[in-house]
């Protein structure tokens, strides 16, 4: 990518030819063991996009209603506390529904029991940098997870499961008349990311993950997401990669020795496979002869059907 060198952009040209170099690059490479915990992809629709979480997105609104807490994002205020409690708040009314409801919320903190629907809790009870504490992650995964935006950021460890988030998404539009040029697949490795963070560095990334057992959506995603901890350092627009550049700058510049292993200058932090849009529905073929769809994705007796009906599956 040319405005940032440190995240690698392949380009393949047809279904076949994604598998084949996300399975050589990133999946099964010729050098190093194979984890499963290596690497953190996520699909994206447009290749445009960048990553950005929901919450710092120009033009979401955060919170719901006419509360004085409710926000429309611009992007270039995420440091103000307005934006913070807009954040907090989105949440907080999530819970608030969801108790009414009767239904139980995993994570739900006492945090989110002040009175805080009448005054400021950041700005008040804490600081903006304070925001969120490690305390709500699980809170604000779920949260995210079910829609609310937060400033959490999807992934998988499944590189398939990422595929078919963006694929069927895309084949949706084509269906429709939006054809979209290229779709993108995101594979960040978490080795370099969390570097600093293993050995006596500082880390901008925090990795949040929930309970399996409390969402089988999650589990059957193998779903988690990234927090950029350094939201001043996001730049304008806001996104992921701004923060990576200046963290591999960085890494780099710093002499190994006994405590920091060095990280050669030809070091990458991930790669994006970009693909045209019109072989999302090859995509999908390839991927449902590995068992990758919706019924396994979104595991529930209407899933099932939905998939029987769609693919006359035998």
């Amino acid at each position: 990518m040319k405005d940032y060198p440190h995240i690698c952009e392949v380009q393949c040209s047809s279904a076949r030819d994604f598998f084949l170099k996300i399975n050589e690059i990133v999946v099964d490479p010729p050098w190093g063991e194979r984890r499963r915990d290596r690497w953190a992809f996520r699909g994206q629709v447009n290749t445009d996009w960048r990553l950005v979480p929901s919450a710092f997105r120009a033009g979401t609104k955060l919170g719901y209603g006419k509360s004085k807490f409710v926000r429309n994002v611009t992007g270039r205020d995420l440091q103000s506390y307005e934006q913070g409690q807009a954040e907090f708040y989105a949440v907080y009314q999530f819970l608030q529904l969801a108790d009414r409801a009767g239904l139980s919320v995993p994570g739900d903190n006492p945090l989110f029991r002040l009175d805080s629907d009448k005054s400021f809790v950041v700005g008040k009870t804490m600081g903006i940098c304070d925001w969120p504490p490690p305390e709500v992650f699980e809170t604000l995964a779920i949260a995210q997870h079910h829609g609310v935006p937060t400033r959490l950021l999807d992934f998988t460890y499944s590189y398939r499961v990422a595929t078919w988030f963006c694929a069927n998404k895309v084949a949706m539009k084509y269906t429709a008349g939006d054809k979209t040029t290229k779709m993108a697949v995101w594979a960040l490795d978490m080795d370099v990311l969390f570097m600093g963070a293993e050995n006596s560095r500082k880390s901008p990334f925090r990795k949040v993950t929930v309970p399996r057992a409390h969402n089988s959506y999650l589990h059957a995603q193998q779903g988690f997401f990234l927090l950029c901890s350094r939201a001043s350092e996001l730049g304008d627009p806001p996104c992921f990669e701004t923060v990576i550049e200046g963290m591999m700058g960085y890494y780099k510049s710093i002499p190994a020795d006994d405590r920091w292993p060095g990280l050669g200058q030809n070091a990458q932090a991930g790669y994006k496979f970009v693909i045209d849009s019109s072989e999302a529905s090859a995509l999908l073929d390839l991927l449902y002869v590995e068992g990758i769809d919706e019924a396994h994705i979104y595991p529930s007796l209407d899933s099932v059907v939905r998939v029987l009906a769609s693919t006359g599956y035998n």
